[in-house]
């Protein structure tokens, strides 16, 4: 409420610290920040294609990219095409990723095998594994600040909760 308009973190960086700071944060956020996150989840989507259908990891790098990138044209497309197409294919993925969540959840449930527990070191360093075990806990942690790109949008806005004055 304190700082209106559409723009996200770019119209707070603008108010906080003027025209250039925002402005390398929206070239950075539209050239490195959001496509690199894209491409992150693309790459990671393909991985986890590879081993449900072929149970193990055989495409090479050069063909990971090449899918990664034939799925964000994909879905690109399917936004472009209308928001109604895209906001099917996201109800649809949704829906799936619900049903996915019950059958692990139901898997677990159902399982009896026991989980076998690395006694050995892996040979990497405590910090390289601790950083490689926080990527997946950023991801999901990550969108917290995409909230702000809709706030010009909040008709009648009030401040609420335990940041009210």
């Amino acid at each position: 409420t304190l700082v209106p308009g559409h723009g996200g973190t770019f119209r707070y960086i603008l108010a906080a610290f003027g025209r250039l700071p925002a402005f390398l944060y929206g070239w950075a956020n539209w050239l490195v920040i959001q496509a690199g996150a894209l491409g992150v989840v693309a790459l990671v989507l393909v991985d986890n294609l590879e081993v449900l259908l072929f149970g193990e990891h055989r495409l090479s790098p050069d063909a990971k990219v090449a899918i990664a990138v034939g799925t964000m044209l994909l879905f690109t497309g399917t936004n472009v095409i209308g928001l109604r197409v895209g906001k099917r294919v996201q109800n649809l993925l949704t829906v799936l990723k619900v049903l996915a969540v019950f059958f692990l959840v139901g898997l677990a449930w159902c399982s009896t095998a026991v989980a076998e527990v690395p006694t050995a070191p892996s040979g990497r360093s405590l910090p390289s594994m601790l950083a490689q075990a926080m990527l997946p806990v950023l991801f999901a942690i990550g969108g917290w600040q995409q909230g702000s790109f809709l706030a010009g949008a909040a008709k009648r806005p009030q401040p609420t909760g335990a940041c009210s004055p």
